[in-house]
């Protein structure tokens, strides 16, 4: 079971310090300026900034952040603690609750994948007014239960990449969720150690 988890540990951190990150269209995507997108062909995304254009099919460097890096408009919109700074935006959990309840219903269709998109860039600031609903207002539905839970599994890729002289260039920001695969190894583990730890007491 410590192999397990050390294992779990092990793909987990490999993940989250991937040198490259690659972002794909979604199929079915809609042809306009958002998401939903694929990161390395397999994480399900969407854009947290609208100021800030990404190329798909480049292989960008990353960090995976609690928040975005100087993106959009570095508002959170009445997120929770800590607050954004000039260079921290941190993701705002009503974006965070959308993303763990309605990620996968988002999908089922481009105008609903426009309306998800919509909802979060409104929720983090980066839309002034709410824009016209197509077929689900995930805005209201967050809106009517107003959750401030901090989802630990869902975070920020901030994507970068550098110019000939060095400079960042094509920075962008999206909502990087694990694999489950790699959630079921680490739980595994953890159970493992736990019974390990017990049997020890015992």
């Amino acid at each position: 079971m410590l192999l397990i988890l050390l294992l779990a540990i092990g793909i987990f951190t490999q993940n989250a310090s991937a040198l490259t990150y690659t972002i794909t269209s979604y199929p079915e995507r809609p042809a306009w300026g958002g998401g939903a997108f694929l990161i390395n062909e397999d994480i399900v995304t969407y854009c947290l900034e609208r100021s800030e254009q990404i190329t798909l099919g480049v292989a960008y460097l990353g960090t995976i952040d609690d928040y975005a890096i100087a993106g959009g408009n570095k508002t959170n919109n009445g997120g929770i603690e800590p607050p954004s700074t000039p260079t921290q935006d941190y993701l705002n959990p009503w974006s965070e609750w959308l993303v763990a309840k309605y990620l996968s219903d988002s999908l089922t269709s481009q105008n609903k994948m426009k309306d998800f998109q919509n909802a979060i860039w409104y929720i983090e600031g980066e839309w002034s007014a709410p824009q016209p609903v197509l077929d689900t207002n995930y805005y209201a539905l967050v809106a009517a239960v107003s959750p401030t839970t901090d989802y630990a599994w869902i975070r920020v890729l901030n994507l970068y990449e550098y110019d000939a002289q060095r400079n960042i260039i094509n920075r962008q920001s999206v909502i990087i969720t694990p694999e489950p695969g790699t959630l079921l190894l680490l739980g595994a583990g953890l159970l493992g150690v736990g019974f390990l730890v017990r049997r020890r007491f015992n």
